[in-house]
């Protein structure tokens, strides 16, 4: 009895350690400031535009499906805080947000899966703020987000995964909670 009990434990915290670990990689990126946006309260509406280095493999509909997330996670956050998050680049009221992507990589599964460390996933970008009426650049920052951690969780976690967090990391810019 005694034995299938330590079994049991080591089970269970064998499930814990996985359930962290898938969590870490939809948990939030990170985001540091370059240039800190200065008063950006005024703008009511919310424009999110994409751009990627040519070397990445970066389709248009990765780009949109990011500016989606973005724009969830915006919402989730901080409901009240812009009337219009999907305004139109042309719009002069909207806070302008570039994208600049500068890193796009899925890495390996299977060698995140043999070995920690290996096989990295990441996603960079330069995330820039812009006054529509002046192009006057508000703020300029650094978003990040990265797994590398191995096993079955590192294994099976996609791209896609780490695609929230790092939305998160963009949110956090937007809403004025970036370092």
């Amino acid at each position: 009895m005694r034995c299938c009990s330590r079994q049991g434990l080591r089970v269970l915290a064998l499930l814990v350690g996985m359930a962290a670990l898938v969590a870490c990689a939809s948990s939030g990126g990170g985001a540091r400031a370059v240039e800190k946006a200065g008063d950006i309260a005024r703008f009511k509406s919310l424009s999110i535009q994409t751009s990627v280095k040519k070397a990445l493999k970066l389709t248009t509909a990765d780009q949109e499906r990011i500016i989606q997330l973005v724009q969830e996670r915006i919402r989730a956050r901080n409901a009240g805080r812009f009337a219009n998050v999907g305004a139109a680049p042309d719009d002069p009221a909207a806070l302008q947000v570039k994208i600049g992507f500068t890193r796009y990589e899925e890495g390996s599964g299977l060698a995140r899966f043999m070995l920690m460390g290996l096989g990295q996933i990441r996603i960079d970008a330069d995330v820039v703020l812009v006054d529509p009426a002046t192009q006057a650049v508000l703020g300029t920052y650094l978003a990040t987000k990265a797994v590398a951690w191995g096993g079955i969780s590192g294994g099976a976690t996609t791209i896609r995964d780490v695609e929230t967090g790092f939305a998160d990391a963009v949110a956090d810019i937007v809403l004025g909670e970036a370092d």
